[in-house]
């Protein structure tokens, strides 16, 4: 229970954190901003983080925690599909994932919580980064094989889908015209699929 009670204070002060990244924008955030966002005090930060570079390590840590396993236990899962249904579920769990998560994904792909972290944590997150990409690049070879059609450069083409993807919480909320996170999620892993392969 203890231990349920401290994630949970942990996962309000990063919604604290990611709403004066939103705010600001900047590199300008304080303790004091989060502290306040929570009504509350440094202490209280400093109680669960030795610094604001561990407490936006930590933020990047829980994303990719949260993404990494919805993504690879769906890959798991259904390890017997067609290289093309691994991909479409790939994405869609990588949609549905930031779409539940808005605010603290759009933090992060402002890049501010990883220029704020130590180097030592910056390595983490690449590592981690670049292991998340490769998963989707192999799909993207799979697909090709399968289909017994030719791709140039499936890194880069792993890359600039998750790019496409993660941009969307720059501008996307649960409200945007009707549409909803699971349709959201579905138009978009569409988009950047079959507009790559342009196949059915």
């Amino acid at each position: 229970m203890h231990k349920s009670r401290s994630m949970d204070q942990k996962i309000r002060i990063f919604e604290s954190a990611a709403t004066e990244m939103i705010k600001s924008g900047s590199l300008n955030i304080t303790m004091d901003n989060i502290a306040a966002g929570l009504k509350g005090t440094k202490g209280t930060l400093y109680y669960y983080f030795k610094s604001k570079g561990e407490l936006f390590y930590a933020m990047q840590k829980h994303a990719y925690d949260l993404m990494e396993g919805a993504v690879y236990k769906a890959m798991e899962a259904n390890a017997h599909l067609p290289a093309l249904e691994k991909a479409e579920l790939f994405l869609k769990t990588h949609c549905k994932v930031f779409l539940d998560n808005l605010d603290l994904w759009y933090a992060l792909w402002t890049d501010i919580a990883f220029q704020e972290s130590p180097p030592q944590y910056k390595r983490v997150l690449t590592r981690r980064r670049r292991k998340y990409e490769e998963t989707l690049q192999l799909i993207i070879e799979q697909i090709a094989a399968e289909k017994g059609i030719g791709i140039q450069e499936p890194k880069l083409s792993a890359m600039m889908i998750l790019a496409m993807l993660n941009s969307i919480p720059r501008w996307y909320r649960k409200t945007s015209k009707g549409i909803s996170p699971e349709q959201m999620a579905e138009l978009a892993t569409k988009r950047a699929l079959y507009g790559l392969f342009e196949i059915r």
